[in-house]
This record gives C-alpha cells, sequence and structure tokens, in this order.
C-alpha cells in the first residue's frame, strides 16, 4: 500500500521489539516460549494486511516476482554479505584471531542455501525471514490472482503442506523452503482481517487475548526457524490470539501514537538485517563501563543496550534517508527554480 498505516507500524515496532528480546543471550525460558509462540507468525500476518490485492492483481508474474525481489531478495544478500564483511573485520579488529578461508566458504554457502543457523550464516540467521517471505508471497500471489474464490482451498492446503514437512522433513530445506508453506496460510489470515476489518473489538480484550495466547503457547514451544510447530491446534491458537490481541491493542489504545514504536516498524528490516551484530555490540559495551563491569551482564541489560542501539540505528537511518530525500528534491528542475525564487 503506498500509504502507510500509523497502527501497523506500531505492531511491527513491539513485533521487532519482540525480536530482539527472543534472541537476547540467556533470556528465561518462559519469556523465550512467550515470544516464539507468535512473534515470527506476527510479522507474516503484518504483510498480509497490507498487500494490495487491487494493485497487484494487476501486475504480471515477470513484474511481481521484480518487485519482490528488490523488496526482499536484495536486502537479503545485502544483510548477508554486510554481516560477513562485519564479521571478518570483529574478529580481525578486536577479537584479534582470523577467519579461514575454509569457514569463509562455508558462510558463503550457508548465505546461498539460506542455512539459516550460527555455523553456516554471518552472524545473521534472523534474515532467513526475508527469503521465507520472497517465496510466501509469490505463493500468496498466485492463489489469490488465479484461484478467487477458491483460494481457501489453497490456504489450508499450504497450512498442511507446511505441517507435514515439520514433521517428515529432519534438516533444513534449501532457502527456507520448508516455512514458506505456513507463512503463506499467515499471510492469508492478516489479508482475511483487513478485508473483514475485524478489529472492532474493546480494546480490554486485547489483554485477555494476550493472556490466554502466552498461556498457550507456554504450554507448546515452537520456532518457525526451526520448522517445529510442536501441537497445529496449540499453535495456531496461541500465535493468533496473541497476534490478533496486539494488533487491536495498536489499533484502539494510545499506544499507536508512539513515535519511537513508529520508527522502529518503519525500519524493522533493518534491525532484522543487524540484530546478532547489535546484540554483540551491546555486551561488548557493557563492559566497557567502569562501574558495571565487574559484574555478569544479565539478560535484561543486553536486550535494553541492543535495544537503545537498534533505536539509534534506524533514527539514524531516517535522518539520512529524509537528508537525502530532501537533497534529491533540491537537485530537480522545479527543486532549483523553487530555490531561485526564494
Amino acid at each position: 500500500m503506498s500509504k502507510r498505516i500509523p497502527y501497523i507500524d506500531t505492531v511491527k515496532g513491539i513485533g521487532i521489539i519482540l525480536v530482539i528480546l527472543g534472541h537476547t543471550y540467556q533470556v528465561p525460558q518462559l519469556l523465550h516460549d512467550v515470544v516464539y509462540s507468535f512473534h515470527m507468525p506476527l510479522f507474516f500476518v503484518v504483510s498480509g494486511y497490507v498487500y494490495n490485492e487491487t494493485k497487484y492483481n494487476q501486475y504480471s508474474i515477470k513484474d511481481y516476482l521484480l518487485k519482490r525481489t528488490k523488496d526482499y531478495l536484495i536486502p537479503y544478500y545485502v544483510f548477508a554479505f554486510i554481516n560477513l564483511g562485519l564479521v571478518i573485520a570483529w574478529n580481525t579488529l578486536l577479537l584479534h584471531t582470523s577467519i579461514s578461508a575454509g569457514k569463509i566458504w562455508s558462510y558463503f554457502c550457508g548465505i546461498l542455501y539460506c542455512y539459516s543457523d550460527m555455523l553456516h550464516m554471518p552472524n545473521c540467521t534472523p534474515i532467513w525471514f526475508l527469503m521465507s517471505l520472497f517465496f510466501a508471497s509469490i505463493l500468496f500471489w498466485l492463489a489469490l490472482k488465479r484461484l478467487k474464490n477458491r483460494v481457501w482451498v489453497a490456504v489450508l492446503s499450504s497450512m498442511a503442506v507446511g505441517y507435514t514437512l515439520s514433521l517428515v522433513v529432519d534438516v533444513p530445506m534449501p532457502l527456507k523452503l520448508d516455512t514458506v508453506f505456513m507463512a503463506m496460510f499467515f499471510m492469508y489470515i492478516g489479508h482475511l482481517m483487513k478485508q473483514q476489518e475485524t478489529l472492532k473489538f474493546p480494546v480490554y480484550t486485547a489483554v485477555v487475548g494476550m493472556v490466554m495466547g502466552g498461556i498457550v503457547g507456554v504450554h507448546n514451544p515452537v520456532g518457525m526457524n526451526e520448522n517445529e510447530y510442536g501441537n497445529l491446534l496449540l499453535f495456531l491458537s496461541s500465535s493468533l490470539l496473541s497476534i490478533y490481541s496486539i494488533m487491536l491493542l495498536c489499533c484502539k489504545s494510545f499506544i499507536s501514537h508512539s513515535r519511537i514504536l513508529r520508527l522502529l516498524g518503519r525500519h524493522s528490516i533493518l534491525i532484522v538485517g543487524f540484530n546478532y551484530f547489535l546484540r554483540d555490540a551491546a555486551v561488548e559495551l557493557y563492559y566497557l563501563v567502569p562501574v558495571v563491569k565487574r559484574y555478569p551482564v544479565t539478560w535484561f541489560s543486553s536486550f535494553a543496550i541492543t535495544l537503545l542501539l537498534a533505536i539509534l540505528l534506524v533514527w539514524f537511518w531516517d535522518v539520512l534517508q529524509k537528508k537525502l530525500s530532501y537533497l534529491k528534491k533540491d537537485c530537480t528542475p522545479s527543486g532549483y527554480l523553487q530555490e531561485r525564487k526564494t
């Protein structure tokens, strides 16, 4: 959609904070299980919620592939290779160790395969989301464009295939294809929420929904990156309850006006790309502070510093984008004439 929806940026802001929290070192297992029960499905739901069916139905397959390549695939590789450079620099300059050519080659192959673990990706495994979203969005586009009123058949089939793969496939599939089918299901849920205008319940029901979703999620540990969903009914119940509640809360309450959350939401992809680097930098910064470095870093202090670094990163990027946009506008003939008049 060409026009941003403020409360959706807020939803994404909350979601990216949960991503940072879920990836924090030594986060309590209870908190980890609650976050992982819905935080990645949340982003797929949001992607479906903002999907402009009228616009994209007019695209050819070539045009849509080009757009999604620009939106998701190019950022995936840009983030991956920037992080590869950061890993080499980190080891050389900070740890004073060198990375072997074999390890660099392993990282390179892991990037191409999208083998999203710390052994095969250069400290940037969260970017698996971009690869999964690339293929899920194509599958979603084909279903809406070709099947029309029978799209629900493709959606339910996609969910069934995704869950079956989680039961029978023990190793990660290339290009995160094992997660694509479940991701497509969540995209459709978001699209359906937008079509049916479901965010109408009183705001207090959001609190009830989050509590219920959290309780269910604790009893069914899952991980979408690992393609593990546990009990399917519990997974869908906990994730959809929590996701709907957060979206309702952001839509109906004052929280939608939070400038920090909206800033984080607008640039959430940037944090996805550098989440692990910021996390490691937070620990290093902690031990540079004379007063506190005598005490071991806790999960909360690590999370707080990482979040602060993330806010600074997106703020800097937001300011830079505005400056570049202003310079670009100022260099156009109309901008030059306007300057001459003033």
